[in-house]
């Protein structure tokens, strides 16, 4: 995966960090929030490259409602880390977001259905590092474990035609 820049953006579905300061128990609690953040909206912006420039209706239809699925699952394991976060003390939260797209625009079926099958691995994956921070707290992986089922759905659903 490529590097992209973070940078802050306010909306109603949006991911969130904390400023670094000069500890390094909150410099490695920040880096989680923002590492956590940019995986998973590049992930969902994926997804919704793909629903926009998809030629097949019921690819368009099963990848529109992922997106929605998937922006909610994000919205709440960022909540979960900065409340994790907050309890630790830290402070200082900010609003942050991907600056850049994907440069990888997936419009074929078989390509959406690549793409899905590795994020869900990466997240099955212990070794991983999303896969250590959405299972780090029994909150965070009962998210996860519902992220996993609507990827699993969309990709039986997209493998049916």
């Amino acid at each position: 995966m490529q590097q992209h820049n973070i940078t802050k953006k306010s909306s109603k579905h949006h991911t969130k960090s904390i400023n670094t300061t000069n500890t390094k128990n909150t410099t490695n609690t920040t880096n989680t929030a923002i590492y956590t953040s940019h995986i998973l909206t590049q992930f969902a912006h994926d997804i919704r490259t793909f629903h926009w420039n998809t030629q097949e209706y019921h690819a368009h239809k099963i990848s529109g409602k992922l997106y929605k699925k998937i922006n909610e699952h994000i919205d709440t394991i960022i909540e979960i880390i900065i409340s994790i976060q907050q309890q630790k003390g830290v402070k200082n939260i900010q609003e942050y977001t991907s600056t850049h797209p994907s440069t990888t625009t997936t419009t074929t079926t078989q390509a959406m259905l690549s793409s899905l099958h590795n994020f869900a691995t990466q997240l099955q994956e212990n070794t991983t590092p999303i896969a250590k921070i959405l299972t780090s707290q029994p909150a965070l992986s009962a998210v996860r474990d519902e992220m996993l089922k609507d990827i699993h759905k969309a990709t039986y659903l997209m493998n049916m035609q």
